[in-house]
């Protein structure tokens, strides 16, 4: 698990289009919707909530096992990202609140998990 108290809290930018609203991340030079060019830097912001997740127990690119979520943030936008404060014993959940960082080793951007939103038995 990576030291979550290294890392520092990284809004995710991407770009939003002026024409019709949309945003979207990773960047795009065309809005696929109305076809606009004009799509300025957008920083999404810095909270989202977990819409699913799954664990990954197979490979070599981090050590496994490891938890990989898609996180819904303002403006429609949803992003796959690794959750480095993840642990077997803590599952995650959707409606959890998760926070984007930026990874010092890759330049990626991570998630840290809130384990105190999980919704309770009432909320699910």
């Amino acid at each position: 698990m990576t030291d979550t108290l290294d890392l520092a809290v990284a809004p995710l930018t991407g770009t939003h289009c002026a024409t019709c609203g949309r945003t979207f991340y990773p960047a795009r030079d065309l809005c696929p919707t109305c076809w606009a060019t004009d799509l300025p830097a957008h920083d999404l912001t810095p909270t989202g909530t977990v819409a699913t997740w799954t664990v990954v127990r197979m490979g070599k690119l981090f050590e496994v096992p490891y938890a990989l979520c898609y996180a819904d943030f303002a403006g429609d936008v949803r992003v796959l990202g690794r959750v480095v404060n993840w642990v077997e014993d803590q599952p995650l959940a959707p409606g959890m609140t998760v926070t984007t960082h930026a990874d010092a080793e890759t330049g990626d951007h991570v998630f840290t998990v809130d384990h105190a939103s999980a919704p309770t038995e009432q909320e699910a």
